[in-house]
């Protein structure tokens, strides 16, 4: 079928929910197959197509007719900018937020707690919340107002506004805002933990996980870790699953995998001298070893591991499918 069609069929899909947007789809390319070849059928395949799509009319106003559920309080006209702008402002100031929280709890020479962690995750929630909530009362205020999008236009739609190429996949920004930004956190704490404890004797802080760690193991995981934001990243820039970026991927998740598993089943994990000192804080504790069983770690890992890079593959697919 003639490119508009596809480039037309495209923007309407793109703005619908995953489980409804294969069969609006098709629906749409029978409708406008149909209008083809009953009113245009005189026409070359191109003219016929252009006609259809532009008697259908605006893509975008289209696809809010297809969405399941209807939008009040921002009406069409606003509702995709507020969207947009909504999206971007969470996916940037709640990570930002997590990261500052976190890093202050590191640098608190009284050192940082698990209560410090779940604050920081609660200040990063309330963040989005009232990011969400502002961002919501502007463009209320701006509906109630008759405040137009910059974008609308009083004019009729045409086949020209239509995007030059059906619009990819694109991998969203908070999926890798996110992601980017809980692997730093972990990284920031396994560095952190080596300097601030909250135990400690004539030689500073106890760390938690064993020094010797540090001889290859640790170091080894935190460039791993790094690897895989910039994995991230790079999806990101791609703006889809590329099989090169899946592989990259997929290495980079099984290299993790395996030097996490042989960390676990052959060093000891927890630091002696952090045990004891917990031991001391807290004397009805008779023992302590959160890696006790060591196997169970391991496939615990692994078994994370193992459902990322079938993730990875299964993105991949559907990307090269669309």
């Amino acid at each position: 079928m003639s490119t508009i069609v596809d480039r037309y069929v495209a923007v309407v899909g793109t703005r619908l929910p995953e489980k409804i947007r294969r069969d609006v789809e098709e629906e749409l390319r029978a409708t406008i197959a149909d209008i083809m070849e009953s009113e245009h059928g005189h026409l070359d395949a191109d003219a016929a197509a252009a006609r259809a799509v532009e008697s259908l009319g605006d893509p975008v106003k289209l696809a809010r007719e297809y969405a399941p559920r209807p939008r009040y309080l921002i009406g069409p006209a606003l509702y995709d900018d507020y969207r947009k702008l909504l999206v971007i402002l969470v996916s940037i100031v709640a990570p930002i937020v997590l990261v500052v929280g976190v890093l202050a709890a590191v640098l608190d020479p009284q050192g940082i707690t698990a209560g410090d962690v779940g604050g920081a995750f609660g200040s990063a929630i309330q963040a989005a919340v009232w990011v969400c909530f502002w961002v919501t009362v502007v463009f209320a205020i701006l509906e109630w107002n008759g405040v137009r999008s910059p974008r609308a236009s009083d004019r009729a739609w045409t086949v020209a506004d239509l995007p030059a190429e059906a619009p990819a996949r694109q991998v969203k920004l908070s999926e890798v805002v996110v992601s980017a930004a809980f692997t730093l956190v972990f990284i920031s704490l396994i560095v952190a933990q080596h300097f601030r404890s909250t135990f400690s004797d004539d030689r500073g802080p106890i760390p938690f996980f064993d020094p010797q760690l540090w001889n290859g193991w640790l170091p080894a995981l935190i460039v791993l870790l790094a690897a895989g934001v910039v994995v991230d990243v790079l999806l990101y820039l791609r703006g889809r699953h590329t099989l090169g970026l899946t592989i990259a991927s997929t290495v980079t998740d099984a290299l993790f995998g395996a030097v996490a598993a042989v960390t676990i089943l052959t060093q000891t994990i927890v630091n002696p001298a952090w045990s004891e000192a917990l031991k001391a804080e807290v004397p009805e504790l008779t023992s302590f070893n959160v890696v006790a069983n060591k196997a169970a770690w391991t496939a615990v890992i692994l078994a994370i591991v193992a459902w990322s890079i079938t993730e990875a593959w299964l993105k991949y697919r559907k990307a090269r499918s669309s």
